[in-house]
């Protein structure tokens, strides 16, 4: 028995669904839809399996830096000019007060 006679007896015996936008698809089409549909969802699976896999072992990489990006992190504001800001009674930003005037 051909592939075909195959999916048509299936068909005929257990109903193979098809979309309310398509009742009249024949049963090699009915089954070509749902094979689409899951290849789609085997291949959505397998990009998450795959991404989940890159950020584990990305994660265990950046382990063993935590500790020199932690101390790195620590040092950047009493090296950022930024750090310098003061607020002087609600009204400008230390040395950086040309944004708000020219802004007005």
């Amino acid at each position: 028995m051909n592939f075909v006679k195959f999916i048509e007896n299936y068909d005929s015996k257990y109903g193979i669904p098809r979309p309310a936008e398509y009742p009249h698809l024949p049963p090699f089409h009915a089954f070509l839809r749902i094979i689409q549909h899951v290849v789609l969802m085997i291949a959505a699976i397998a990009c998450g399996v795959i991404s989940a896999y890159l950020l584990w072992k990305s994660a265990g990489f950046l382990q063993s830096y935590i500790g020199i990006f932690a101390l790195e992190i620590g040092r950047v504001p009493s090296r950022d000019p930024a750090s310098e800001i003061v607020l002087r009674d609600g009204d400008n930003f230390g040395r950086y007060d040309w944004l708000s005037r020219s802004c007005a």
